[in-house]
């Protein structure tokens, strides 16, 4: 499935509060579509064993300003925990950003955003969490509906192409069916978008060849063994990059197909 729910904004998103008007990605530029959950700020001395996965964190340096061993780990020790950024405010103890953070940035391509000294902490927080908030709640209700109408659909003909459509427009874009070992079972376009396409489009060993290059990237073993649901970017050569959303079908914790 090429794209499905957002259950979190990504860096990009938050970029556009009022609140970052005047920030700019120092680094990581192509790391921008990661995806937040939740932001805090991260000033503790012992930071290393507070970072969360997929958290936009705000900095002032005050914690790393004089310790070269933190500026040299806390980039990647931010990327391994899966962190989504860092803001950084410009000025107050650390001008300008080391370089070992900017390159390990950019190499990991990890976002850094930089703020301008004075800018509230609390401000930027209380906007981005309150966008993230209503996302989630969307996205809740989205579910909800998705859900009764998958079990309409179930329940009414069985068939994983009408099952497969009826997600397709509840999402708004195509859904494949791939079965245990990630082989085409069904897909169904987004009608609204594709309503003059014919299904023979995507038949045959196109497809099939989407889904081998997916697999390839090794992403559906880190599915397999986290057994939920994840999202990534993958470059084809004929249709460039693309966003697939991989979700796991699972029956008392077996994987039996995807989504």
């Amino acid at each position: 499935m090429t794209e499905m729910i957002h259950v979190a904004v990504r860096v990009a998103d938050l970029l556009k509060l009022p609140a970052l008007k005047l920030a700019h990605t120092r680094a990581g530029v192509r790391g921008l579509s990661r995806e937040v959950e939740y932001m805090d700020v991260l000033e503790s001395p012992d930071m290393e064993v507070l970072i969360k996965p997929r958290v936009l964190y705000l900095t002032s340096g005050f914690a790393f300003h004089d310790n070269p061993r933190l500026q040299e780990n806390l980039i990647s020790r931010l990327q391994e925990t899966g962190a989504a950024g860092l803001i950084f405010e410009q000025g107050r103890y650390l001008t300008p950003l080391p370089v070992c953070m900017v390159e390990a940035a950019e190499n990991l391509r990890f976002p850094i955003i930089e703020l301008p000294q004075g800018i509230v902490f609390a401000d930027v927080i209380r906007q981005g969490l309150e966008m993230i908030f209503m996302e989630q709640g969307a996205a809740l209700r989205q579910s909800q509906r998705i859900q009764k109408a998958l079990t309409e659909a179930a329940v009414s003909t069985g068939s994983l192409q009408q099952i497969a459509q009826t997600l397709a427009n509840l999402v708004g874009n195509t859904v494949i069916i791939a079965d245990r070992t990630f082989s085409l079972l069904s897909f169904a376009f987004w009608e609204k978008e594709h309503k003059n396409q014919k299904r023979k489009a995507y038949l045959g060993n196109a497809l099939d060849q989407y889904l081998y290059n997916l697999e390839k990237t090794g992403f559906i073993d880190k599915i397999r063994q986290e057994k939920k649901a994840g999202r990534v970017e993958v470059l084809f050569s004929s249709q460039g990059e693309q966003a697939w959303v991989v979700v796991p079908v699972l029956i008392s914790g077996e994987i039996l197909g995807y989504l």
